[in-house]
């Protein structure tokens, strides 16, 4: 009689635990596709400081941003040539006009009452000044406030009435014309600053 062989008997191999030492938990296993590649890094660095130097440029070319940029109107440089008192000329590209033919005489800095020659006023442009006119019909408060923002500077602005402007208000400088239909104090300033001493020929305050 033949015996019967036990059954062999299956044996449960345990299973590793892995270990729960640091860097090893769920979520934070370091795998080989969590590092950042090198060559990524190669190209973003230079983008970015491109990027900044383009930012900086800009800012620089603005004025900051654009928003102390006074809303001026640029216009063609008609030339510096000078011309003898009464002679005539090509007509300006601007009114009042920002450039070209001039008397050889320019006019004094400061406030002025009386409407002066734009051929001599044009020698100021050139100079780097700033020159503020009005129509004779603008108000009494807004006419004696542009003479005290024009007396607060000792040279390179002069204010005067003109009858001819097209705004009630209008701020030339060289190649530079802003027009304002009232007066607003700190477009004015604003104007001055970005354009004053801005004229081919640098003289001396």
């Amino acid at each position: 009689m033949a015996t019967s062989r036990p059954k062999e008997q299956r044996v449960k191999k345990a299973r590793p635990q892995a270990s729960k030492g640091k860097g090893r938990e769920k979520g934070k296993g370091v795998g080989p596709g969590r590092q950042p590649s090198s060559w990524i890094l190669f190209f973003a660095v230079p983008v970015v400081i491109v990027l900044i130097a383009a930012v900086a440029a800009w800012v620089m070319a603005t004025g900051g941003g654009g928003g102390d940029q006074p809303p001026a109107k640029s216009y063609a440089i008609q030339g510096t040539q000078h011309i003898q008192e009464g002679e005539s000329h090509p007509p300006y590209n601007s009114n009042p006009p920002t450039s070209g033919w001039h008397y050889q005489r320019d006019a004094s800095w400061g406030v002025h009452e009386a409407e002066i020659p734009d051929e001599q006023a044009v020698h100021n442009l050139e100079h780097g000044g700033i020159w503020i006119s009005y129509q004779p019909t603008l108000d009494q408060a807004s006419a004696d406030k542009l003479r005290e923002i024009a007396r607060r500077y000792r040279s390179k602005v002069i204010l005067t009435p003109r009858a001819r402007d097209d705004s009630k208000i209008a701020l030339a400088a060289w190649g530079k014309l802003d027009a304002l239909e009232s007066l607003d104090e700190g477009r004015i300033v604003t104007f001055i600053k970005s354009f004053i001493n801005q004229g081919p020929e640098k003289v001396p305050d």
